[in-house]
């Protein structure tokens, strides 16, 4: 994947998950902000739409934060 012009500089950019329900699919990317004092933000898409996005401090916290959401959305029917 490759940022387009617009978008926020991002030096680190991968899925973490991607999961299937109903014909429809969620994503969630985790990505590291390179701008001083960048953070890591964990945004979840909906068929490539964004829906949600958090700022962590550090990797550890945006990883947490992904394995989170999906266990939820594991738990509401969502499959790989």
């Amino acid at each position: 994947m490759t940022d387009t012009p617009g978008q926020p500089p991002w030096t680190r950019r991968e899925e973490a998950w991607r999961l299937q329900k109903d014909g429809r699919t969620m994503a969630c990317l985790v990505r590291r902000d390179e701008r001083p004092g960048g953070r890591w933000v964990v945004i979840l898409s909906l068929d490539g739409q964004w829906q949600f996005a958090c700022r962590c401090a550090t990797r550890s916290e945006a990883t947490f934060a992904a394995e989170s959401l999906e266990q939820d959305h594991r738990r509401g029917g969502w499959t790989t």
